[in-house]
């Protein structure tokens, strides 16, 4: 032996790994490394292997731990019931009761969910309580509002149909209507001039006058005007007309006076030896001669 070799292990001879044993189909195990010198010696000790042998049994299983039972026998008839739940035991919260109500501002299933397969298609629900609730509240007021409407616009167009009929409501004794016709003005027949100025009004005339103007004529200036003849002149006459003053001006008694002053000069053109007699107070502050 060389002084450079490498020390061999204690034990190690020039033995070989023992064959793979039958029936073992792997690949071949690697060679050793350089330097291997093989397994070590058996115990002579220790148990001979026992043989590998393809048709051996299995290893039986291991011990159940202490304590075990075993499995349970299978049920069937004449098989004891299962114990009763200890003390306390109950249903858990919540099984069997109602769902909970959904949560505020919860709009309700999307349109045309039906509920799942099989179950019964959900109550409708009375229109009345959701009416008298709050969610009908604007339904309610905008009926009230529309109500309210309706009864004053009627009320209104009565007013103005009895207005327009010249109604008159004074009450008048059988005395004083006695030879008398009454008078109601009407808005229809008026010209164009005079309709803006229309006011409803009525009054009572001697039977023995005549109505010789109306205010439907062109260019008339009086809504009506009845008077008495006697051989063919005028002996006395009653004209309605209007007044138009600067909005303010109504009652001035500067404008009044002008006004007066027309007409006197208007009445002495048409009138021979004509005289204002009395002034009398009237429409206010409003005097007439």
């Amino acid at each position: 032996m060389s002084n450079d070799s490498p020390p061999t292990p204690p034990g190690s001879g020039n033995s070989v790994p023992p064959p793979p044993p039958k029936g073992w189909g792997g690949a071949p195990p690697p060679p050793p490394p350089p330097g291997y010198g093989g397994p070590p010696p058996p115990d002579p000790g220790a148990s001979p292997p026992l043989p590998v042998s393809e048709d051996a049994p299995p290893p039986p299983p291991p011990p159940p731990p202490p304590g075990y039972g075993g499995p349970p026998p299978p049920r069937g008839e004449g098989t004891p019931p299962p114990p009763p739940p200890p003390p306390g035991y109950g249903t858990p919260p919540g099984y069997g009761a109602p769902p909970p109500p959904p949560p505020p501002g919860y709009g309700g299933p999307p349109p045309g969910w039906q509920g799942p397969p099989g179950a019964a298609p959900p109550a409708k629900r009375p229109w009345l309580p959701w009416a008298l609730g709050c969610g009908g509240c604007g339904a309610l007021v905008l009926i009230v509002l529309v109500a309210l409407g309706v009864i004053g616009y009627i009320s209104d167009k009565h007013e103005r149909q009895a207005g327009r009929a010249g109604s008159d409501t004074t009450h008048v004794s059988d005395a004083d209507t006695k030879g008398t016709t009454l008078y109601t003005s009407t808005e229809e027949s008026l010209n164009d001039e005079l309709r803006p100025h229309y006011v409803p009004f009525s009054f009572r005339y001697p039977d023995d006058w005549a109505v010789t103007e109306r205010g439907d004529s062109v260019g008339g200036r009086n809504f009506v005007k009845v008077e008495k003849g006697e051989n063919g002149f005028t002996a006395e006459n009653f004209a309605v007309g209007y007044m138009f003053a600067t909005p303010g001006h109504e009652n001035d008694p500067a404008l009044i006076q002008q006004l007066l002053t027309q007409f006197e000069q208007q009445f002495s053109a048409q009138f021979t030896g004509f005289a204002p007699s009395s002034c009398v107070s009237t429409l206010g502050s409003m005097p007439t001669r």
